[in-house]
This record gives structure tokens, sequence and C-alpha cells, in this order.
């Protein structure tokens, strides 16, 4: 599995990380061979704002909808407190059953700029989901986070 590392400390910790916590996929992840890209009709794009209280482990942000796909379009995301943080897709409770990690990870730490999700090439979905999977966030200690995920649902 690649792992694309994001820092919200401004640090280069791997591709694509640019100061500030700011990045730039050169390409799409997960997103290969789709000939339609949801994240590309901005009318489809429900944006979800990131304001969870502060607590450790899984909490789900998007719940699963029958057979559909969620595909993340871009995002900013900021922890309050320092520690590790990862988008993961999955079923169950707050995703714990068939986790599928989304190739992003952030190192936060109080008071950093957020780290920015963003698509790279022509198409805008950053990540996209197995069919009938919750969107959840995972935080190794207990933290808040705050921004918001553009995403799509189909």
């Amino acid at each position: 599995m690649r792992r694309l590392l994001l820092s919200a400390l401004g640090g280069l910790l791997g591709v694509g990380i640019i100061a500030g916590g700011r990045v730039m996929a050169q390409q799409p992840v997960n997103v290969t061979n789709i000939a339609y890209d949801p994240c590309s009709d901005p009318a489809k794009v429900t944006v979800f704002d990131l304001n969870e209280g502060a607590a450790s482990g899984n909490t789900q942000l998007v719940a699963i909808s029958g057979s559909t796909r969620i595909y993340v379009c871009s995002g900013k995301i900021q922890g309050g407190a320092a520690g590790t943080m990862y988008l993961q897709f999955g079923t169950g409770v707050a995703c714990v059953d068939n986790a599928d990690y989304m190739d992003i990870m952030i190192f936060a730490s109080a008071n950093t700029p957020p780290a920015m999700i963003q698509p790279g090439g022509a198409g805008a979905t950053f990540y996209r989901s197995a069919v009938a999977r919750a969107l959840c966030i995972f935080r190794s200690t207990s933290m808040t986070v705050s921004g918001h995920i553009r995403y799509v649902q189909e």
C-alpha cells in the first residue's frame, strides 16, 4: 500500500508536500480507469464541515447509503493537538470492519496550518471507496478536528 504523508507541521515528509501543510497530489489516488468523475460536477459535490469534539479512535463522517460509492474530492483538515489522523472507508460501527485506509496520513500538532487535500492531474477525485462503505476519520490520540471534506456519494 502506498502512503501519501501529509504534514501540518510544514515539514517535507513525503511526495507532494509543500511547506505550510499544503499538498498537491500529482495524480488522483486509487481512481484509475474510471471514465466518469463525479467530483468534476460541482452540482453533485457535498461539503461536510469537520467540527469534531475531542476524541480518539474512529468517528464516522459519512454513512453508508445502499450500494453507492464515496468519492473524496478535496478538503482541509486540522487537528487541535499533537497526533496522527487518517481518513478511511469501511463498514460496521465507525468503519471498524472491512477497513480501507485512504492513502493519506496527517501528522498534526496544535496551532499549525491545516493539511490541504487537493486533486491532481485532469481528474477531480482524490480517492474513491469500494461499494457500500462509510467514510471515517481515525485519531491516534484525543484531539479536536476542524476543516471540511468535499465529497460525492452515488
